[in-house]
């Protein structure tokens, strides 16, 4: 499946042209105008034999907040899957292996809704929120699975199911899926909802999506707000104070209580640090890394002619 193609040309998704697309800008709060797919509603069948457990959970088992698959946060080019030199194959190329350290969204499960050892879901629904950059760029932010309508994969116990696995099923709110007249599962369908919409200027701020220009104004900001309400409240309780000799203001002194022993700490920390990196970049300064083919996540094998490939 093709999920480009799927949230860009599926019938029951809402299309904006170009021209009326509104992207979120950094300085301003204007709400985005950009495509939304509400419900795209897909049929699909299990693969797996889901009526026989396995040591291992499978993905529709698998526990609240795990990771299931990730997806890229930018659009990724076709020219990226063609291999550039000998080594590559496509679909396995230097470019698209180094997306692995930085550009991908993991698709988590929701904390409240996971999957159940001998339970399928029914209903799985993925949600894709993304970035409206510009008119013509989005960036994918958050990506969410939800299990729901989840039944157990065991037979009714008039079927020969397990007692103690339906009394365990039972008290977690799950009962049998349907059956037919001898006790098997009618249907291992269940329905795929992808809801795909821009996410709003505040809940960017809170995902850290904007420059860290942006960031650096808004606690700056926050900051003068907080001193300014302390210094309010300071001020009218000196003011309004019934003492003969109210203390003086410890401002200062309370500054440098607080300040000068963190700048001893970080001083006496960088001191080691910063000899390791001299040592290190005397080491290493006059060595070319250049024959080393691609990267050092992946394993290498030393060949004849003193050359790094991935095994």
């Amino acid at each position: 499946m093709s999920l480009s193609r799927l949230l860009e040309e599926h019938p029951e998704c809402d299309q904006v042209s170009h021209d009326d697309t509104i992207p979120t800008r950094e300085y301003s709060g204007r709400e985005p105008l950009s495509d939304a797919c509400r419900g795209i509603s897909l049929t699909c069948v299990f693969e797996e034999e889901v009526t026989m457990a396995r040591k291992r959970l499978r993905w529709f088992e698998a526990t609240p907040g795990s990771t299931l698959f990730y997806i890229t946060k930018e659009a990724v080019l076709p020219d990226m899957f063609l291999p550039s030199n000998s080594r590559e194959r496509r679909g396995a190329t230097d470019a698209l292996d180094n997306m692995r350290d930085y550009d991908l969204v993991p698709v988590v499960l929701d904390k409240e809704s996971g999957g159940h050892r001998h339970a399928i879901p029914r209903t799985i629904r993925l949600e894709l929120r993304y970035y409206q950059m510009t008119k013509g760029r989005k960036r994918l932010v958050d990506a969410r699975l939800y299990f729901e309508d989840i039944c157990t994969s065991q037979k009714p116990e008039h079927f020969g199911g397990s007692l103690h696995i339906l009394d365990m099923m039972q008290e977690r709110g799950i009962h049998p899926c349907e059956v037919d007249v001898n006790g098997n599962m009618k249907s291992q369908h269940y329905n795929l909802e992808i809801h795909y919409e821009a996410l709003y200027w505040f809940e960017l701020l809170n995902n850290f999506e904007f420059s860290g220009s942006v960031y650096f104004f808004f606690f700056a900001v926050m900051g003068l707000i907080v001193c300014m309400i302390g210094m309010f409240a300071y001020g009218m309780n000196r003011l309004l104070t019934k003492l003969r000799y109210p203390p003086r203001f410890m401002g200062l002194e309370l500054m440098k209580l607080v300040s000068v022993p963190q700048l001893k700490g970080v001083s006496l920390a960088l001191m080691p640090y910063i000899a390791t990196l001299m040592i290190i970049y005397t080491i290493f300064m006059d060595i070319s890394f250049s024959g080393i083919h691609r990267n050092w996540i992946g394993r290498g094998i030393v060949l004849e002619n003193d050359q790094f490939e991935n095994s």
